[in-house]
This record gives structure tokens, sequence and C-alpha cells, in this order.
């Protein structure tokens, strides 16, 4: 959803800039492009809830610093640029489970329904 409004907006502000996105002459500069929007949403999304992403919404999961506290925005930044790193999904495969992005931020991911972490107060 926020793809297509972010595109409308584009498209209403510039609609030059909507013909040069469908002209494949750049697909190096594209995909930079999107590495860079897709690390932009993702901090957003964990700096707006606190450390979940609509996957740990879903799962019961939330990304919280190695002592137990939650992510600051900038922990939720580093984390969501340095999953846009190519190939960092592989990095996940293993076990023990210990993706980059977890291990560059001195994160981890809880599972809320388990941990004493959730009973902390709410700020």
């Amino acid at each position: 959803m926020l793809a297509i409004v972010v595109g409308i907006f584009i498209a209403i502000a510039s609609p030059s800039s909507v013909e040069s996105l469908t002209d494949d002459s750049n697909p190096i500069g594209d995909r930079l492009l999107g590495l860079v929007l897709y690390g932009l949403y993702m901090s957003i999304i964990e700096a707006l809830f606190k450390g979940k992403s609509l996957g740990k919404l879903i799962t019961r999961t939330r990304a919280v610093n190695m002592d137990g506290s939650r992510i600051t925005v900038g922990t939720a930044i580093a984390r969501g640029f340095s999953r846009a790193v190519p190939f960092c999904a592989f990095s996940a495969l293993g076990s023990p489970c210990n993706p980059w992005q977890d291990k560059w931020t001195d994160t981890l991911v809880i599972d809320e329904r388990l941990s004493e972490i959730n009973a902390m107060p709410k700020y």
C-alpha cells in the first residue's frame, strides 16, 4: 500500500520520472534504489512499532537488544539497512539462526509468548 501511495505521489509530482522508471537502461541503479527503499521501509516500520515488522506482528516476535531492552530508532535504522545487504536472507540459514542484521547490530529476535521481556512497562 505504501509503495502504491508513494508511486502515485511521484507520478503527480513529476510525470517524467515515471517514464524513466519504465526505462531498463540502468538495471544496477534500479536494484540499488530498491535496496535503499527496502532498507528505509524496514527501518521506519521497526522504529515505529518498537522492534516489530509485519512478519513479527503475525508471529508475535520482537527485535530487542542483547540485554532485553527495546531497540532504539538508531538500531532500527541499522537493522533495516543491514537487511538490504544482498544475500542477507541466506545468513539466517543454519543452526543456530544468526542473521547478519542481528549480528551486526547486537540484537536478537524473541518470541514474546515465551519471554518475560513482554511484561516490560510500555513507554
